[in-house]
């Protein structure tokens, strides 16, 4: 097992099976399976005072008497020493790994062990003859009648031969007809899009005919026919999407929060930030969090991490430390939730966090609580609740209005609502105690229509509200994005990414939109406003 597998915190990415690919490689080549000496060897320390401390060893050393076993110029060893990294982060990501064992096929070992040897030696003819015979080349044995037997069998070797190379050949046209077929789609692919547009740009709304009563459910399916097909197209954003690298592992079901040229990126599962520098494309990690399932952002200026799940859920707030005593690690400063909670989303102001939803004991205890800190003095409040419990929501401020969805709900998808904020916060913020003797608030949320898709991401760009992404009524990723029409209520077309996402992490920075990995995926799509 790796390291991580081991920790008191254990930690199950698909690193995992990296690691034990190594494993696995060690024992095809020595046919031994590598039994680790012990995780950790004793060095003497005069400051101890056992005398003595516990240093971790490397895997790779653990297994040392068995990789010694394989030669340095066996092309298995670098590959290997890899994927026996003690740092998971270290470890190559399996499109990697199946490039470098594609890749094996070109050397010599490869090569010679694939060989046909013979069929029949110089020394097999002199017993099939049984007497000495002299050597002969296999042109000579082809051409010559004087052994029926040996002759077929060279033959047959040829035949084999030929075949095979057939094969490859055969392949070679069906990968290259494949590839042609894939350019020819993306072809018809955008020139449907555009007349998707066009036709878009040309529709005019249908107006009810006189004396037609339409019930509010027709109303309802209306709206959604024009917002998914023909509407109009007010909006003058356009994006064109590009991809500008990977990143190091797939982030789903998190959040980013962008500081000048970094983009700090955080995946449910995971306890650690990572950063992202739009600038020189470079990743690194933070120092890892005290639990997992947060939510991000920014408050106060400074990156947050907000409620989570260490065994049990939690309600404190960690802020990432740049400065004082405790620089460059997590510390406690500001007051913990009411709530305990993880799976939560939250959003910031200038004056303002909000915290909605989340799992209240981490087995997926729904809630519809809705929390807001007054950041100036750090008092909590509860506000207006969502109209149904639901967690993993996407959210994203347009002006004062507040937009939420893309979330679980008990009983499948949440639906997609908004709420003013200053209606949600006022009458001014009150202690939890005193709030219940007072009577409820009245309903704040509006529920709006929904976006085409679920598991959608939500941002706001250049004065649009956009969702990004997300699964079709099939439950495939899609690369959809759409626009919302505050005025109409109905939900736009306005491009397409290059890959199809679900569940993906975005975020606006000064020079446009970006947008990272998904479900299944790792790769990075950046696309500026035009």
């Amino acid at each position: 097992m790796p390291p991580e597998a081991l920790n008191q915190t254990p930690s199950y990415t698909h690193k995992l099976d990296c690691f034990s690919l190594g494993v696995l490689a060690i024992q095809i080549v020595t046919r031994k399976f590598p039994t680790p000496t012990e995780r950790f060897e004793s060095i003497p320390s005069s400051q101890s005072p056992a005398g003595f401390v516990l240093q971790p060893v490397s895997e790779e050393k653990r297994r040392s008497s068995h990789i010694s076993m394989i030669e340095e110029s066996h092309p298995f060893l670098p590959l290997i020493g890899q994927c026996l990294s003690y740092k998971e982060q270290d470890r190559p990501l399996a499109l990697g790994i199946c490039r470098r064992m594609a890749k094996l096929k070109d050397s010599e070992l490869y090569k010679k062990g694939i060989e046909l040897p013979p069929i029949c030696s110089t020394s097999s003819v002199t017993q099939l003859n049984g007497k000495d015979q002299p050597t002969k080349t296999n042109q000579d044995l082809t051409n010559t009648n004087d052994d029926p037997l040996q002759n077929k069998l060279y033959e047959m070797e040829r035949k084999l031969k030929e075949t095979e190379k057939l094969l490859q050949e055969s392949r070679d046209a069906t990968a290259k007809e494949l590839k042609q077929k894939e350019v020819e789609m993306k072809v018809v692919r955008e020139k449907f899009v555009a007349i998707q547009r066009e036709l878009e740009s040309l529709a005019l709304p249908q107006e009810p005919g006189k004396g037609e009563v339409a019930s509010t459910e027709e109303k309802s399916e209306q709206t959604i026919v024009v917002s998914s097909s023909a509407s109009k197209q007010d909006s003058t954003l356009s994006l064109d999407w590009q991809t500008v690298g990977v990143a190091p592992q797939e982030f789903t079901r998190g959040a980013a929060v962008v500081l000048g040229d970094l983009v700090y990126c955080h995946s449910s599962g995971k306890n650690f930030v990572s950063e992202f520098n739009i600038s020189s494309g470079s990743w690194s990690n933070l120092p890892r969090c005290r639990c997992s399932h947060f939510s991000l952002a920014c408050v106060g200026g400074r990156l947050t991490a907000i409620g989570g799940y260490d065994f049990t859920t939690t309600n404190k707030l960690f802020t990432y430390s740049t400065d004082g005593p405790g620089k460059g690690s997590w510390v406690q400063e500001l007051k913990p939730m009411p709530t305990a909670r993880c799976n939560t989303v939250s959003v910031s102001t200038d004056t303002t966090l909000v915290v909605a939803g989340g799992d209240e004991s981490g087995y997926n205890d729904y809630l519809s609580v809705v929390e807001a800190m007054d950041i100036a003095s750090g008092r909590w409040s509860e506000v207006a609740r969502l109209p149904q419990p639901c967690l993993n929501l996407s959210a994203t401020l347009f002006g004062d209005q507040l937009y939420v969805t893309g979330g679980i709900a008990p009983r499948g998808n949440s639906g997609t609502y908004s709420c003013s904020l200053s209606n949600l916060l006022s009458p001014p913020a009150r202690g939890l105690r005193l709030r219940a003797l007072t009577q409820p608030r009245k309903t704040v949320w509006q529920e709006i229509g929904s976006p085409p898709t679920s598991k959608t991401t939500l941002v706001t760009l250049c004065g649009e509200i956009l969702a990004i992404g997300g699964l079709n009524e099939q439950r495939k990723p899609v690369t959809g994005v759409y626009r919302y029409d505050v005025e109409t209520g109905g939900w736009h077309k306005l491009s397409d990414l290059i890959l199809p996402r679900s569940r993906c992490i975005a975020a606006v920075f000064e020079g446009g939109i970006i947008c990272i990995g998904g479900q299944g995926e790792n790769t990075i799509e950046i696309a500026s406003p035009a």
